[in-house]
């Protein structure tokens, strides 16, 4: 019996909260989706726009469909009309990013991509627009579920569009709803006094009834990514139940509102999504029996365990400033310890209010100790909330306050004759990632880490530093779930350890090894972190950054660096992080470098020949009859470069010693002919066919028939018949040997 395969895992999604394009038209832009889908026979996956000049206009065919389908509604419209209104429309105008942000992670309708593969941010800088792809969700159907039947619903849309017809208000009303009810999974966020706040349109529907005055959805800041979708919706009276204005939002109906709230409310708990998650433990060096004390401060009752905590931070003076605000912090106290008082752990006496009003909840429930703890010149309530069966927050803490005892150094001192910042650039096959690899081993030949990464086009500042995501874990009673966490790439996870590191009195080098750098756009893979880049003479950055809300956060986390999330205001890359790199400026769909981003590194190229002692004498027999030759591989290498200098082809165009790659070279003299020849049509052959050579393909293959010059199969085949006689006389005629009758 044939039975379901597991289901697949999907890749996490990037909530792209910090994306600044917006989309200034929602309706329309849903309208045209929605009505090309339907007309096209409702496909998974459709690629809807052709290109014009720098932008781009619909496919003809889906105009027509969509021509003829909306005569049937409003015949007055003429085509000319139709045509410029249509292609007016922002799936043809707006850039990919905002489109991606809208479709994917608000109303979750469908995925965007350029439907040649490029970089999603290639519509960032200037106005060309190129075709683009859509795989279509299940969403689609829900909403064709409402709107197939009823061609009422159709009429609602292509008023969406701008053209004038009347139309049911109550069907548009539908319509409204549904996409509001798609919406409810997305995530938005704003700056709250300095805070990133990451919020639903749930956590809005309870401010909203919770408050009699509008609920300010913008925040301190621009308003970034989802939000700006968010905000161009709520000015279209695009979700259901809220009224927007002025980027403030209220109830419609608050009746109305309270019960879809609660309907809301029940689908998250079914299908639970956490913003953060519990940290664990941290292990730390010092001379202060750290296990001792816990064991010792694990075993004491609520209170005498909180007080304990406060003493050994009175002792060793860790009531900072940060600490302190930290301690006092509701949000920080609820991300970093899982601990949810009333108002934080700390709650300032006021001497003008009495004790038990203080420390009692809205509901009349004690949160507090009844003693006051002095810290300076004030007193503080103590939380009671330090229940026996929360031994996750207990933990948590006590890493934390552990933490601010070890503080992390960006100069720590290390020394090593190795750049911090270097990129080798060569031709192809000149051992860039073999010189890096032998020299990384010397590097860390006394310890440390390092990590490798390997640039392309989509790779992005996400993909690299970090963002959060949609993560699975298992909840309080075992099931799957999702938690949003902030994610570390690459770069976060090696600058981790560096300073991890940095506590101890030990040292140790992290590297971060990055292959094809400039395969990717390197000014947006990098962004802000470009700065850090500028070594002073002690190789610490130079130059800090401001660290974003989300990595205070992160760093702040027990189980990361530990301590108060504003100890990390200020960032910069320790003496202990390398950052090393490969380029090749030769490949092809490669990305230019700017001036300010190279003088940051130290480059080292490597010759066409440096590396040529590996091969030397690694010979092989190739052709038939009278063609068969004895060929040295260096040497039939060195005739080929020879042949492309004189045709003023660059020195990085061409090979390498290891363009054909060392686990391909025999271990003795001989190589096998036929492995031989098979890689060398596959690499050799193929790279100065479509690349190297591709202009004065004649002139090098000046050995094969005429008419076979130009086709690369034919090449191939000559090849197994004539081997180097392919090639023009200047370099068949360097090979002149003729195995013995014996050879192999």
């Amino acid at each position: 019996m044939i039975r379901p395969e597991a289901a697949p895992v999907y890749d996490k999604v990037d909530l792209k909260l910090g994306i600044k394009s917006s989309l200034r038209s929602v309706k329309p832009t849903l309208a045209l989706l929605y009505l090309m889908w339907k007309d096209m026979g409702y496909p998974s996956e459709v690629e809807y726009a052709t290109a014009q000049g720098n932008g781009i206009v619909l496919r003809d065919d889906i105009e027509n469909s969509l021509y003829q389908n909306i005569q049937t509604i409003i015949p007055t419209v003429t085509r000319e009309e139709f045509h410029s209104r249509i292609n007016e429309n922002l799936m043809l105008k707006a850039q990919l990013e905002p489109l991606l942000v809208a479709f994917e992670l608000v109303w979750k309708v469908a995925k965007i991509r350029f439907a040649d593969g490029r970089p999603n941010s290639s519509e960032r800088t200037g106005g060309a627009r190129f075709p683009k792809k859509i795989w279509f969700t299940t969403n689609m159907d829900l909403f064709d579920a409402i709107c197939t039947s009823d061609t009422a619903y159709e009429s609602v849309l292509f008023s969406w569009l701008g053209f004038n017809t009347q139309i049911n208000a109550d069907k548009e009303k539908v319509l409204i709803h549904a996409l509001t009810v798609f919406s409810e999974s997305a995530y938005f966020k704003l700056s709250d006094n300095g805070t990133d706040v990451v919020f639903n349109l749930e956590s809005v529907y309870k401010a909203v009834l919770s408050h009699d005055e509008a609920i300010d959805i913008s925040g301190d800041d621009e308003a970034k990514g989802a939000l700006r979708i968010l905000k161009s919706a709520l000015s279209e009276n695009l979700i259901a139940n809220l009224v927007a204005h002025n980027n403030s939002v209220s109830a419609v109906d608050r009746e109305v509102l309270q019960r879809y709230y609660e309907r809301v409310s029940t689908f998250h708990q079914l299908d639970p999504k956490e913003y953060v998650t519990a940290a664990s433990p941290t292990t730390l060096v010092t001379d202060i029996d750290y296990d001792a004390i816990r064991q010792e401060w694990m075993e004491k009752e609520n209170q005498d365990f909180i007080i304990a905590c406060l003493d050994f931070m009175k002792a060793h003076a860790l009531f900072t400033d940060s600490a302190m605000e930290v301690l006092q912090s509701k949000e920080w106290c609820t991300y970093l310890f899982r601990h949810n008082s009333l108002k934080g752990i700390l709650l300032r006496v006021d001497p003008n209010v009495s004790d038990d009003e203080q420390r009692k909840d809205p509901h009349g429930n004690s949160r507090y100790y009844a003693d006051k703890y002095p810290i300076g010149d004030a007193e503080y309530f103590v939380s009671s909330e330090w229940r026996p069966d929360r031994e996750d927050a207990r933990t948590s803490f006590i890493d934390w306050i552990f933490s601010l005892m070890q503080k992390i150094k960006f100069s720590t001192g290390y020394q090593s004759a190795f750049a911090r910042n270097r990129i080798l650039f060569g031709a192809p096959g000149t051992g860039k990632s073999f010189t890096l690899n032998h020299e990384k081993d010397a590097l860390l030949t006394d310890g440390g880490e390092y990590e490798r990464v390997t640039f392309h086009p989509d790779y992005s500042y996400a993909n690299f530093v970090g963002t959060y995501k949609p993560v699975p874990h298992k909840d309080s009673e075992g099931k799957d779930a999702i938690t949003y966490s902030y994610v570390p790439g690459p770069f976060m996870r090696t600058y981790v350890k560096a300073l991890q590191n940095s506590k101890t009195d030990t040292p140790k080098p992290f590297l971060l090894i990055i292959e094809e750098i400039n395969r990717a756009n390197v000014a947006a893979v990098f962004g802000d972190v470009f700065q850090l880049l500028d070594r002073g003479d002690n190789e610490v950055s130079e130059y800090p950054i401001q660290a974003t809300e989300d990595i205070k956060k992160y760093l702040a986390k027990p189980d990361v660096l530990g301590g108060s999330p504003e100890d990390y205001a200020e960032i910069r890359i320790p003496d202990n992080m390398f950052i090393w790199a490969t380029m090749n400026s030769a490949d092809q769909g490669v990305f230019p470098m700017d001036t300010a981003f190279k003088r940051r590194w130290d480059f080292t190229y490597l010759g066409i020949d440096d590396s040529e002692t590996g091969i030397i004498g690694k010979k092989v027999i190739l052709g038939q009859g009278e063609y068969r030759r004895i060929v040295e591989w260096n040497e039939l290498r060195k005739a080929i470069n020879a042949e492309l200098i004189s045709y003023k082809v660059n020195e990085d165009k061409l090979m390498g010693p290891y363009f054909i790659s060392k686990k391909n070279l025999p271990d003795g003299e001989m190589f096998d002919s036929a492995a031989f020849s098979r890689i060398f049509k596959n690499k050799v052959l193929m790279y100065l066919f479509d690349d190297a050579a591709k202009q004065k393909r004649p002139s090098l293959f000046a050995g094969c028939e005429e008419k076979s010059r130009t086709q690369y199969s034919k090449i191939c085949e000559e090849f197994d018949t004539k081997g180097v006689s392919i090639f023009c006389e200047g370099i068949r005629n360097k090979f002149i040997d003729v195995p013995g009758d014996d050879a192999e």
